[in-house]
C-alpha cells in the first residue's frame, strides 16, 4: 500500500557536496555576515575533514588578524574587595602578532605605550613592568574580554594565559592556541547570551 505522506528532506551528506576550489570556498564563507560564526565554526566545521580545513582558514586568515578584539583588565582588588594590588593599570587591548610557524598559536602582544591615569601622558610598558609590579603573575591572572567577528560586544571568557615579556620590544607576548580561544569564546558568548535571556524572562 503506497502512502501519501511526503518525507522528510534527506540530510546533505559530506559526499553531496560539490568539489570547489579551497579559493573560492574561503570567499564564499568571507562573504558571509559574521553572526555566522557560531555555525560555521561548530556545524559547518564538522561536515567533513574538508570543510574543517576550509572554515579554519577562513578564521585564520581573515577573523584572526581583522576581526578579533581582546580586551585585558586588571583589578586592584580580589574576590573578597581586599587590595591585592596596589598599582593602578590601565586596561590593555592586545594587538595580532602574526602566528607561530606551525600556525596552531595566534601571537598577541601588548602594546608598546598606555595612556596614563591623571595627565594623559603615555606609560611605556617597561614602565610598567619595573615600577608598577607589572609581572607575569599580573598579566595571567588579567581579566580578559573578547569578541571576534564584524558585529557583538565583548564577552568575558576564561582561558589560561601564559605572557612572555620580550624584552628587545619592550612588550608582552602570548601565543595562544587560536583554535581553543575560538572555541572558548563562542561558548562563552552563549552562556553570557542565556544568561541576558533569562534575566529578561525573571523582569517579566
Amino acid at each position: 500500500m503506497s502512502s501519501n505522506i511526503s518525507q522528510p528532506p534527506k540530510k546533505p551528506q559530506p559526499h553531496d557536496i560539490p568539489y570547489l576550489p579551497p579559493e573560492l570556498w574561503n570567499q564564499i564563507l568571507l562573504s558571509l555576515d559574521s553572526t555566522d560564526l557560531p555555525y560555521l565554526w561548530t556545524t559547518l566545521r564538522s561536515v567533513s575533514h574538508r570543510f574543517s580545513q576550509i572554515v579554519e582558514k577562513a578564521v585564520e586568515t581573515h577573523y584572526l588578524p581583522h576581526y578579533t578584539h581582546i580586551s585585558l583588565i586588571f583589578p586592584r582588588r580580589g574576590p573578597d574587595m581586599k587590595l591585592v594590588h596596589g598599582s593602578w593599570v590601565p586596561l590593555m587591548t592586545l594587538k595580532y602578532a602574526g602566528l607561530t610557524p606551525d600556525r596552531s598559536r595566534m601571537i598577541l602582544v601588548t602594546p608598546e605605550t598606555v595612556k596614563g591615569k591623571s595627565d594623559g601622558e603615555d606609560v611605556s610598558m617597561k614602565e610598567l613592568r619595573e615600577a608598577r609590579g607589572m609581572d607575569e603573575e599580573r598579566m595571567n591572572g588579567a581579566e580578559m574580554s573578547v569578541a571576534i567577528g564584524w558585529k557583538g560586544a565583548l564577552v568575558p571568557m576564561s582561558i589560561e594565559k601564559d605572557f612572555r615579556w620580550d624584552e628587545a620590544c619592550g612588550v608582552w607576548r602570548w601565543k595562544v592556541d587560536w583554535k581553543a580561544l575560538v572555541s572558548g569564546f563562542l561558548k562563552a558568548k552563549k552562556e553570557h547570551r542565556d544568561r541576558l535571556a533569562g534575566r529578561r524572562r525573571l523582569k517579566r
